[in-house]
């Protein structure tokens, strides 16, 4: 997502601040006139399509404060696109840099507005949406074809499984396919920018991983860690829709040090045989999404890639991340004396509480 500020962040930030200006309620690009005043709202408006690469428009933001007065705040505020490549911004100026669909948001004094814009040869539409497993899970690299209507048009979705198809207008007949799953077809009417979300079921059904374990988390051998945290155990449930897992582990005491933290719990998908999970964190800032409390003065953090298989009633994973150790934390993050120990070596074992049993696919 690219971010580009305007060259008037002062405005915003006497709003923000409360600092007293000029009481005449003038609407313009000049500076913010409302006396002693808080912004409630703003509102983003202008033209959302454009029909050729190059070609620009004007987007205006206006703000409306406590007292009902307005301005033009255009110039002051953030802009965010959330599919770059399509266009560019800056200080309300949009230019179309390529074929596609977008969303571009305008933040100002913790406000925030969005439009949608789409850049199409004239009289055309786009065709978006995501392609998906049951789980939901999202279906990176599936091939979105248009097989029956004018013009053809062919697309690969992106790791989010996300997709968009330009250009199009009138009956549309698509083809969604990857190897290892059932293709799918679809036909729609395009008289606008449209819509389309479409499942792929896998041929084979995912293994299940789904009950009740023995957690072990192992640091790489090579960790110079507190001997405490060299090993964890905990109990754990995985529960399973679909391809996507859902996992919360319990026997300690997980807390949040940041909104990324989620006291013992974290998600994934299977595919095949294989299971992945992504811990979020961020070494730099000390943010970890899975944190235990050992101790008053010492608390861990896990952080990584976790991929698993399952081997009988066991499922063996490595942890490529890190695993860290810090004496608390407040808003400001993690707090020293900070042991980092970063390897694709560390290791998760999970052995099955159930009763021995053939494991079923589902």
């Amino acid at each position: 997502m690219k971010i580009r500020r305007g060259p008037v962040a002062a405005i915003c930030t006497a709003l923000a601040a409360h600092v007293a200006c000029d009481p005449t309620p003038t609407l313009g690009p000049s500076a913010y006139t409302a006396s002693q005043s808080m912004i409630t709202s703003i509102e983003l408006s202008g033209v959302t399509r454009l029909g050729a690469i190059g070609e620009s428009a004007t987007l205006k933001v206006v703000a409306t404060s406590v007292d009902g007065k307005k301005q033009d705040v255009t110039s002051s505020c953030r802009w965010s696109e959330s599919n770059s490549g399509v266009v560019d911004v800056f200080s309300g100026l949009v230019k179309a840099v390529g074929f596609g669909r977008t969303q571009l948001t305008a933040e100002c004094a913790g406000r925030s507005a969005s439009t949608f814009v789409a850049v199409t040869p004239p009289g055309t539409f786009v065709l978006f949406g995501s392609v998906s497993e049951p789980g939901p899970v999202p279906v990176g690299d599936a091939v979105v074809e248009v097989v029956g209507g004018p013009p053809s048009s062919k697309t690969m979705t992106r790791w989010d499984g996300s997709y968009q198809l330009v250009g199009l207008v009138g009956n549309v007949n698509l083809r969604i396919s990857k190897d290892g799953y059932v293709a799918q077809t679809h036909s729609t009417i395009v008289t606008q920018d449209t819509p389309l979300d479409v499942e792929l079921p896998p041929i084979t059904p995912p293994d299940s991983f789904a009950g009740s374990y023995r957690v072990t988390l192992q640091a790489a051998p090579t960790c110079s860690l507190p001997p405490e945290v060299m090993t964890r155990s905990y109990m754990g449930t995985i529960a399973q829709t679909g391809a996507l897992l859902e996992v919360t582990l319990a026997g300690a005491q997980f807390v949040s040090t940041s909104s990324s933290s989620s006291q013992g719990q974290f998600s994934g998908h299977v595919s095949g045989g294989q299971a992945t999970f992504q811990l979020d964190f961020d070494s730099y800032y000390g943010l970890y999404q899975l944190v235990e409390k050992i101790s008053d003065t010492l608390y861990l953090g896990v952080g990584g890639t976790i991929t698993a298989t399952m081997n009988a009633r066991v499922i063996n994973a490595t942890l490529v991340g890190d695993i860290t150790t810090f004496s608390g934390f407040s808003v400001q993050g993690i707090r020293g004396p900070v042991s980092t120990c970063s390897s694709s070596a560390h290791r998760l074992t999970f052995v099955s509480q159930a009763s021995p049993s053939r494991r079923r696919r589902g």
